[in-house]
């Protein structure tokens, strides 16, 4: 009984404020077809005659409590009494008969007693035209049967349309007429006010191209007048059905869905919460889409057909909840889709689902919807968006408008709600001519609790480890009720701390147990070379620091000294040192160089510490050894493992050269004193040298800077005169580099 109640007040906060009408008591009785009418006052319905022959678009209207006014066809007018009105019958100069939505009735804000109407031209009618007018029919004439007001009978609104139009409740006490240009993208809106019809809103958009692409097929908004579908089977062009978000504050069009190409489409009509679409191929193929996937792809992803017919009609919701849709060709019953909230093909198909009256029937089109100013009034359409830390008890949503009726999608009906999960909640909020629908989506985290344990260990006989908890957050609480970031501790057991982060509450165990560490770095050692100490424990919970800071398990010792460690394992630590000796077996006996022309006795002094044994190459064991002649020697020293061999040479050469320059010299070439160059004592070591020789006049015949290389006397290719050549000659000699300059003549003998 409380759902009952609520899903009631639901249903009337909708009929207040201009959502669903297509189940106001103004929407309860259809005209249509040839002289077919059916009646749902009792809540199912029932087939009654009326007067109209209609072949597609036609439209009626009831007064506030369901009682029938008039009805037409678009050139028409009759009232409640099936008589055609005084002024009614020829509204409009064009033909509407094969119009899709030839005709719409709309309220005229300024006067509860009049009504526009709309006439829609057909394509066939003008296919360059196209145009629309209406007039006004007023209550309070011929006797309260109305009449239409002469005077407004033709007036023009636009042309180059296609046969779509429909009326949307709008946000600020308006109706938004909206139709569409026939041979492009644009939709059209005009608001319709206390302040009359006002331009209208351009919106282009859209994807069918092509001359009169949007010609033929239906214009429907959904029940929440979110959407917009659009059928469409051209004269020229694409064809198919496309899908549109609609704006009730300002008239735009927008996100553009392409839902089916190249099949033509003519009727559809969306279900009563509204998240499904119904279209119809001009073949007669029925399909269902589910629209709340968003884009196109997903929406594509959910057709399923839902029957499958050899005609095609327009489809239209009924006060219901069902949706109707014309079986054949002139027939006499109407079928219907009796869940069309459900998904697929459990939303079901019934043929025959109403018999009409006796002789009448059903031709393509079925009413135009007729909605109330009343119903859209300051309408505010709000998305609050909430990023929040969800905890078990909830978080509070609250209306964003003071109104007299709330309806939240959960059921409650209070301003504000308790959400214990994440999603989308919305709200409709009822106030006089103001509707509110506040949607929220709720996202963010979820409240949890991580819990986290370690082990650790006091050392014995410690004063006590610190328990540290993790940085960075807020709120800490140890099990003894202190609230510091780190809690002393002397003694085992078990000790907790919680803390805070941004939704969620941090838990972390500490098993503190007892434990016990030394060990040993071994005796004292003496070593002759790098000797590596190696810690004796290991472990993944062992850290390692010795004397200089380093760290590591080992150690390369590399000088006599004491080496530390300290290990440490949780509170635990301890240390040991060695001491290491290095014997350095160093011997460097220098390399002697000695004159040739010297006499010399050398001894050789091997450096011995005690303990250190000393062989030398001649098998003596002496540590100074005397040699007087040149050559290698080598000595041997060794303590216990270490041990180095050191060699010494001794090396003699001339400290002092003799040369000498031949004063002539005949290039005959008879093998003798060809050559002119300076004679250098044979093993000299020359560093240094240039030889050169100048004729009379002082030019240059001859020059070497390589000891032996001599003048040929030749000069330039010839042969050099005889006579007397001048030479110079500079030189390094001997094992100290000695300088040697000296000049003097040289005679060129044949």
């Amino acid at each position: 009984m409380k759902t009952k109640v609520l899903l009631l007040i639901f249903l009337a906060t909708l009929s207040l404020n201009g959502f669903a009408q297509y189940n106001t008591q103004e929407n309860m009785k259809w005209a249509f077809g040839s002289g077919a009418g059916l009646d749902f006052s009792s809540g199912s319905p029932v087939a009654i005659t009326t007067s109209m022959t209609s072949g597609e678009g036609c439209a009626m209207v009831c007064d506030a409590t369901g009682n029938l006014l008039f009805y037409t066809e678009g050139t028409k007018v009759w009232d409640r009494t099936g008589a055609v009105m005084p002024s009614g019958s020829s509204i409009v100069s064009f033909f509407t008969s094969s119009s899709t939505q030839g005709s719409l009735i709309a309220p005229v804000a300024s006067n509860p007693n009049q009504y526009y109407v709309f006439s829609l031209e057909d394509y066939a009618g003008s296919s360059t035209y196209c145009r629309m007018d209406y007039c006004k029919v007023d209550m309070t004439l011929n006797g309260g049967l109305g009449d239409v007001v002469a005077s407004s009978i033709g007036t023009v609104v636009t042309n180059q349309l296609a046969e779509k139009m429909m009326l949307v409740s709008g946000n600020a006490c308006n109706l938004w007429l909206v139709t569409h240009r026939k041979d492009s993208t644009v939709f059209l809106a005009y608001s319709i006010s206390g302040g009359g019809i006002a331009a209208p809103v351009s919106t282009n958009i859209g994807t069918f191209t092509g001359t009169d692409s949007y010609t033929i097929g239906v214009l429907k908004i959904s029940p929440d007048r979110q959407h917009i579908i659009s059928q469409v089977y051209p004269t020229g062009g694409a064809q198919g059905t496309e899908l549109y978000d609609f704006d009730a504050n300002t008239g735009n069009v927008s996100n553009c869905r392409v839902l089916m190409t190249g099949s033509p489409q003519y009727g559809a009509d969306f279900s009563p919460n509204s998240s499904r679409v119904y279209c119809q191929e001009w073949g007669g193929q029925v399909d269902q889409y589910d629209i709340t996937g968003g884009t196109a792809a997903a929406i594509m992803a959910t057709r399923t057909t839902i029957i499958s017919t050899s005609t095609y009609s327009d489809i239209k919701l009924g006060p219901d909840g069902k949706l109707y849709i014309r079986a054949n060709a002139g027939a006499t019953f109407l079928d219907a889709i009796p869940n069309p909230n459900v998904a697929g093909t459990g939303c079901g198909y019934s043929t025959s689902a109403v018999t009409l009256a006796g002789g009448s029937s059903v031709t393509l089109g079925l009413p135009n919807i007729y909605v109330k100013v009343s119903g859209g009034g300051d309408t505010s359409i709000k998305t609050i968006n909430m990023n929040v830390c969800l905890h078990p008890t909830g978080v509070t949503i609250t209306a964003d408008t003071t109104g007299s009726i709330y309806y939240w999608n959960i059921g409650a009906t209070t301003s504000s709600i308790t959400a214990t999960s994440l999603g989308d909640y919305w709200v409709i909020i009822n106030n006089n001519c103001r509707v509110n629908i506040d949607t929220f989506h709720v996202t963010g985290t979820v409240f949890s609790i991580e819990s986290n344990a370690y082990d650790t260990s006091l050392c014995a006989n410690s004063a006590g480890i610190d328990l540290n908890a993790v940085s960075g957050y807020t709120n800490y609480m140890w099990q003894d009720g202190t609230t510091n970031m780190t809690s002393h501790v002397n003694t085992p057991g078990t000790y907790y701390v919680s803390y805070d982060s941004y939704c969620k509450q941090h838990i972390d165990t500490f098993h503190v147990g007892l434990q016990s560490l030394s060990f040993s770095l071994g005796a004292d050692v003496s070593v002759c070379s790098n000797y590596e100490i190696i810690a004796p424990l290991s472990g993944s919970d062992l850290a390692y620091k010795w004397f200089d800071g380093s760290i590591g398990n080992s150690y390369s010792a590399s000088r006599t000294g004491d080496y530390s460690l300290t290990i440490t394992k949780g509170s635990c630590e301890a240390k040991d040192t060695i001491h290491v000796t290095f014997d350095r077996l160093s011997q460097n006996i220098p390399d002697t160089f000695i004159c040739k022309e010297t006499e010399f006795s050398i001894d050789l002094n091997c450096i011995r510490s005690p303990g250190v044994n000393v062989l030398w190459n001649d098998g003596s064991t002496n540590p100074v050894k005397t040699v007087k002649d040149s050559g290698t020697y080598w000595v041997y020293v060794s303590k216990g493992d270490c041990q180095i061999l050191d060699t010494v040479r001794i090396v003699t050469g001339h400290c002092n050269c003799w040369h000498n320059v031949p004063s002539a010299f005949t290039p005959n070439g008879d093998g003798l004193n060809d050559i002119v160059c300076p004679k250098i004592q044979p093993g000299c070591t020359i560093s240094s040298y240039q030889f050169s020789v100048y004729d009379r006049w002082g030019e240059l015949v001859f020059t070497s800077d390589v000891p032996g290389w001599g003048w040929d006397g030749m000069y330039k290719g010839q042969p050099a005169d005889l006579g007397v050549y001048m030479y110079s000659l500079t030189l390094f000699k001997g094992v100290y580099d000695k300088t040697a300059s000296e000049s003097g003549s040289i005679t060129l003998i044949r």
